[in-house]
């Protein structure tokens, strides 16, 4: 087990709030409507697309779902909300996840291994 070096200064954990961006508040007023007026006009949005949105809205949210991290050695905890790991792009945290993750296996594992000169990575 690992003990935990002491600090000079109380580190402060600020929770990511994607309670207070403008897409989340975007989609959170207009959610239920566009699904209602979609379901209305007969032309239902897919189960996919609906579960990327509330999926969003759910993402970084305690209430919604947390996991409590606790130091066996000085017994800090805190509380650790859990992400959509979307794929869509629509969840900027998540998305910068995937981008850091796919990087740093390009670089650790693809690139060293062929000559190359430059390399770009385009997203459409």
């Amino acid at each position: 087990m690992v003990a935990c070096a002491p600090l000079a200064a109380p580190v402060l954990y600020r929770r990511r709030q994607p309670e207070k961006t403008t897409l989340y508040q975007a989609v959170a007023e207009h959610l239920p409507a566009f699904l209602a007026s979609a379901d209305e006009a007969g032309r239902s949005v897919p189960k996919f697309v609906r579960r990327e949105l509330e999926g969003f809205l759910d993402c970084g949210i305690v209430e919604k779902g947390a996991v409590r991290a606790r130091c066996p050695t000085c017994g800090f905890d805190r509380l650790i909300a859990f992400s959509c790991k979307s794929r869509s792009g629509l969840c900027a945290s998540c998305g910068a996840r995937r981008m850091v993750d796919v990087a740093a296996h390009l670089c650790q594992h693809v690139i060293p291994d062929v000559p190359v000169r430059q390399w770009v990575i385009t997203v459409p």
